[in-house]
């Protein structure tokens, strides 16, 4: 009788099975995971575009960050965030914006500073809530953004002794399209593995 009564009872379901996923993997296994984020972030940055309004670029890092925040959670968002920014000075491969440490102390250096914090929000809110419902990976895209964008053109305020307008107009304000579709992709990519681990627990 208590065997049957076991067979019928529905299984758990864990509501975050993405970190669950995430969490019982190898130490090796993560660390190449953090690999793969700065990787990605580093082709994405260099697939670039200039525009004549702008001094800014633009590129796919941001939607990078947010994917392996969203993905890989907010710890080890972030370090693919530091690894990027680390491997990419080292090797010349900072984004359009030049080689070497020069860009991070740069007009754009903001944009650049702010990559590890998107990676980390993009992953927050969802560890917060404790839950992978796309509208927690939401608020984080929107966070992950909005620092992106607020940094970014205070440096660039700064740095060409602009006002806070003119700044945001020249940078955030061309992208701002650019970057919801960035966030919206990386939204879907990411509650879609959480649905597709969620369905195989349920088997």
């Amino acid at each position: 009788m208590g065997r049957n009564d076991d067979k019928k009872r529905p299984k758990a379901v864990s509501p975050t099975p993405l970190r669950d996923w995430m969490d019982r993997q190898t130490p090796r296994r993560k660390i190449g995971f953090v690999m793969l984020g700065a990787l990605l972030m580093a082709c994405g940055a260099r697939a670039s575009v200039f525009f004549d309004l702008s001094p800014v670029p633009a590129t796919q890092l941001t939607f990078f960050a947010m994917l392996s925040g969203a993905l890989l959670g907010s710890q080890l968002g972030t370090l693919a965030g530091v690894a990027y920014l680390l491997a990419a000075s080292a090797f010349g491969f900072l984004w359009p914006a030049g080689s070497g440490v020069a860009p991070l102390v740069g007009p754009l250096a903001g944009y650049l500073w702010s990559v590890p914090a998107v990676a980390f929000l993009s992953g927050y809110f969802v560890e917060r809530a404790r839950s992978e419902q796309p509208v927690f990976f939401a608020i984080g895209a929107c966070a992950a953004i909005a620092v992106y964008d607020v940094l970014g053109s205070l440096r660039l305020m700064l740095a060409q002794n602009a006002s806070a307008a003119e700044a945001v107009a020249r940078g955030a304000g061309l992208f701002t399209g650019q970057h919801i579709a960035q966030g919206a992709l990386a939204v879907f990519i990411a509650s879609s593995a959480s649905s597709h681990l969620q369905a195989r627990q349920n088997k």
